[in-house]
C-alpha cells in the first residue's frame, strides 16, 4: 500500500535504519523475555528484544521489518537455533533487498558495526554508514592507534563547519584503513566550532561521500529511535503481556501497521504539501481519535433517524 502513493514511496536516496529496542515485562512466562542489559538505565532488565528495520529518508519514515532475539541458552533459542543480533540484521536485510526496497544505504550505531554485516551490505551492492567506537583501531602512516587519539593530534584549522539538516557541525575527514574494515570514509564531527566535548566518530564505506552526506545519512538513523518511543507511549507497541509468540507477533506487526497508517495521514494532509508537516505520532492519534468519534456520531445520526446529536453524545460518553 505505502508504495502505491507517491507521497510514501521510497527512495533511492532513503535509507534503512537497523536497531534494536528493549520492551520490559513484568511476567517471567512472556515468551523470549529474559534478563537484558538496557544501555539506557545502566542496568540488567527483564524484558523481550527486538531488532527492527526501518525506512527513512528526509520527509517520512515507517518499519519494514523485525526479528526477536532470544538469549542464548533460552528454550527459544533451542527450538528455533541462537542467532545473535548482527545475524538478525543480516537477515532484515536480505528481507529488505527480497522485498526491493530502493533506499541504497544501510545506516545503524557502533554497536552493529561488524565485518560480518558490512560485508553481507556490500554483497548485496549496497552502502552502509555507522558510528564508530572512540578506542576502535585504525592505522595511520605505519602507525596502530585508536580513532581518537588520531583525533587529538588533528589541528583545529583541520575542521570546516557544514550544515545538515538546520544545524551547524564542524567536521574532518579522511580515508583510513579501520581494523577488519579495511579502508573506510571517516568522519569526525564536533556540534561546536571550540571543538568542545566529544565528537561524534562516523564511517561509511563510500568513500566518495562528502563530509555532509555521511553526517546527513547517519542523523537520519535517529528516526527510528523517535519510532520506538512514539509506538511504546501511543500505540502499545511493548504493552503486550501474550504468552505464545505468534500472538507477540502479531501485536507487533499491528503496531508497525497503525504506526505507517498514520504516517501516511501525515504524509497526505492538505497542508502537508505546503509546509513540512511537524505533527507528532502522539497529537495524531488523539486526532484521528476525534476523527473517529466525529464518524461514529454522524453514522449513527444517520442511522437513527436523527435523533438530537446532544442525546447521542450523552449515550456515547456517559
Amino acid at each position: 500500500m505505502l508504495q502505491s502513493m507517491k507521497e510514501t514511496r521510497w527512495r533511492r536516496e532513503g535509507v534503512v535504519a537497523i536497531d534494536d529496542t528493549l520492551l520490559p515485562k513484568a511476567g517471567r512466562k512472556i515468551p523470549g523475555a529474559g534478563k537484558l542489559w538496557d544501555p539506557n538505565s545502566g542496568s540488567y532488565v527483564h524484558a523481550q528484544c527486538l531488532v527492527t528495520s526501518h525506512y527513512v529518508d528526509q520527509q517520512k519514515d515507517y518499519p519494514l521489518g523485525f526479528r526477536q532475539y532470544f538469549k542464548h541458552g533460552s528454550q527459544e533459542a533451542e527450538r528455533s537455533g541462537f542467532r545473535n543480533k548482527v545475524e538478525l540484521a543480516m537477515e532484515l536485510v536480505d528481507e529488505c533487498e527480497g522485498l526491493g526496497v530502493a533506499a541504497e544505504n544501510y545506516v545503524f550505531d557502533a554497536w552493529f558495526l561488524t565485518k560480518k554485516l558490512a560485508r553481507h551490505i556490500e554483497a548485496q551492492g549496497k552502502g552502509w554508514a555507522s558510528r564508530l567506537k572512540a578506542n576502535r583501531i585504525v592505522y595511520y602512516e605505519g602507525r596502530r592507534m585508536a580513532i581518537k587519539e588520531f583525533e587529538a593530534a588533528l589541528p583545529r584549522e583541520a575542521f570546516k563547519e557544514i550544515r545538515v539538516l538546520g544545524k551547524s557541525r564542524w567536521v574532518f575527514t579522511r580515508v583510513l584503513d579501520v581494523n577488519k574494515l579495511g579502508k573506510v570514509r571517516v568522519v569526525i564531527c564536533y556540534d561546536n566550532g571550540d571543538l568542545k566535548g566529544e565528537p561524534v566518530y562516523l564511517a561509511t564505506n563510500r568513500l566518495y561521500w562528502g563530509e555532509r552526506k555521511v553526517v546527513l545519512s547517519y542523523c537520519l538513523r535517529f528516526r527510528i529511535d523517535t519510532f520506538y518511543k512514539d509506538a511504546k507511549q501511543n500505540l502499545g507497541f511493548g504493552g503486550c503481556q501474550l504468552r505464545s509468540l505468534k500472538g507477540a507477533g502479531r501485536h507487533w506487526l499491528l503496531g508497525f501497521t497503525a504506526y505507517s497508517l498514520l504516517k501516511v495521514r501525515i504524509c497526505r494532509s492538505r497542508l502537508y504539501g505546503r509546509v513540512q508537516s511537524d505533527q507528532t505520532i502522539g497529537a495524531e492519534c488523539r486526532q484521528a481519535f476525534k476523527d473517529l468519534v466525529q464518524n461514529l456520531i454522524q453514522w449513527v445520526y444517520k442511522m437513527a433517524n436523527k435523533i438530537p446529536v446532544e442525546k447521542i453524545l450523552n449515550v456515547i460518553l456517559t
